[in-house]
């Protein structure tokens, strides 16, 4: 059985206290430590994420000559919206307070992969 099949079946409640998370701000971080944060507009049946008006970061690290000299900085683009794949999912977020306003719990959602 697929995760998006087990994990978010209508009968698991799961789904249902996704749906009211819609419209909320997401924070996304993606496996390779990207991260996204926007209005959350859509999750699929792949799990890829939809997010509105986002702003994605990444850190960036330069090596010019493959010795000392390391140089980093953060890059920051925006998006009018960004999909972000389920399989590039590492974590999301959501802050406690919008969380507690739209489902009226102090409940997490948790899933094992």
């Amino acid at each position: 059985m697929s995760r998006s099949s087990s994990t978010l079946s209508p009968e698991s409640g799961l789904l249902k206290k996704i749906h009211t998370l819609i419209g909320s701000n997401l924070i996304v971080t993606m496996t390779d430590g990207r991260t996204a944060q926007g209005k959350f507009i859509c999750l699929d049946r792949l799990g890829n994420i939809i997010l509105e008006d986002a702003e994605e970061r990444r850190d960036i690290t330069y090596n010019p000559y493959g010795k000392g000299g390391i140089y980093r900085w953060e890059t920051e683009r925006f998006l009018s919206q960004a999909v972000i794949p389920g399989e590039r999912l590492a974590r999301v977020q959501i802050s406690k307070g919008e969380y507690q306003r739209r489902t009226g719990s102090l409940l997490s959602i948790q899933t094992n992969n």
